[in-house]
C-alpha cells in the first residue's frame, strides 16, 4: 500500500516525466531567486534549480521544462520577470 502511494505521488509530481534543460540569461540577479517558478500562458511549467554569476558578468538562470512544453520555449524567446498578484513573489513569464 505504501510503495503504490509513493509511486503515485512520483507521478503527480512530474518525477518519471522527461524534461529538457533550459538556460535563460540576465542582465542583473535582482529579483532573482532559485525555486522561482518559471510560466507560460498562465500555468506554471518549471522552476529555477540553478543560478550562477556568469564570467561576463551576466546572470545563468537554469530550469528543467518537460519535455511537452518545449515546443513553446524557442531559442530567441524572451523572458521577463513578473509578480503574481497584488504581494506575490516573482515569477519568470
Amino acid at each position: 500500500m505504501t510503495l503504490v502511494m509513493l509511486v503515485g505521488f512520483l507521478i503527480t509530481q512530474d518525477v518519471f516525466t522527461r524534461k529538457v534543460k533550459v538556460v535563460f540569461i540576465a542582465k542583473s540577479g535582482e529579483g532573482l531567486s532559485k525555486s522561482m517558478p518559471v510560466m507560460y500562458s498562465g500555468f506554471q511549467i518549471a522552476r529555477v534549480h540553478k543560478i550562477e554569476l556568469r564570467d561576463d558578468g551576466l546572470v545563468e538562470l537554469r530550469a528543467k521544462i518537460p519535455e511537452r512544453y518545449n515546443k513553446w520555449v524557442k531559442e530567441d524567446s524572451e523572458v521577463r520577470i513578473q509578480a503574481q498578484g497584488v504581494i506575490g513573489a516573482n515569477s519568470l513569464v
